[in-house]
């Protein structure tokens, strides 16, 4: 099993790919995902790949979204181990 380092990256670094940003747009469930951040903290880093300069959201929007809805301005996050094969 690989250990993978978590790290911390700035929440306006992250690009959503257009087709995924509607997937946190439930409200409700956004605010309830907030309210438990806001109270344990982030339990699980967000996956990303980089992509040029940029990092790229694999997998974690509903944590994104609720970091912006609770005006965080980082994230903890985990590199995609074989990004070839992610479909960007």
């Amino acid at each position: 099993m690989t250990k993978h380092k978590t790290f911390i990256l700035e929440l306006k670094d992250i690009v959503l790919k257009d087709e995924k940003r509607d997937m946190v747009r439930e409200r409700y469930r956004l605010r309830e995902l907030a309210s438990h951040i806001k109270k344990y903290g982030q339990l699980s880093p967000i996956l990303v790949v980089k992509k040029k300069e940029k990092w790229v959201l694999v997998a974690g929007y509903r944590r994104v979204a609720a970091m912006r809805l609770l005006n965080r301005e980082k994230i903890r996050a985990v590199e995609a181990e074989n990004p070839v094969s992610i479909n960007l």
